[in-house]
């Protein structure tokens, strides 16, 4: 149980710090006459300004899916234990998918900034 919690922690951990600035959306340099480097670091800084919804993501998934995990299992004719063993993987898996969309979202943030810039956004 108690390295089915650590792993949620590390989980958690990993997907706040996820790295959005480095994203690098494909764009057709011939559209627009802006300075895209300029772009793209103004874009990044404005997704990092949410970057704490990555954390708070991963920490809705983890609660939703250890109570999800839980009802499972009692549902299964689990308890004691079981169910609990049950929730906490439960708990990993919605941390890493709580964080992974809200990580998505940061990539969103910094493709429709540059395309509000005026460069066409060919591939995120």
């Amino acid at each position: 149980m108690k390295a089915t919690i650590l792993a949620a922690a590390v989980a958690l951990t990993m997907t706040a710090c996820a790295s959005t600035p480095q994203y690098r959306p494909v764009v057709d340099h011939g559209v627009s006459t802006g300075d895209y480097e300029t772009d793209l670091a103004e874009c990044r800084e404005l997704a990092q300004s949410s970057r704490a919804s990555a954390g708070k993501g991963a920490v809705g998934g983890a609660i939703a899916g250890a109570l999800l995990g839980a009802m499972m299992g009692r549902a299964a004719g689990l308890s004691g234990n079981y169910t609990r063993r049950v929730a906490a993987v439960g708990a990993v898996q919605g941390t890493v998918a709580g964080g992974a969309g809200a990580h998505g979202k940061q990539t969103e943030i910094v493709s429709n900034c540059i395309a509000g810039r005026g460069w066409n956004v060919v591939a995120k």
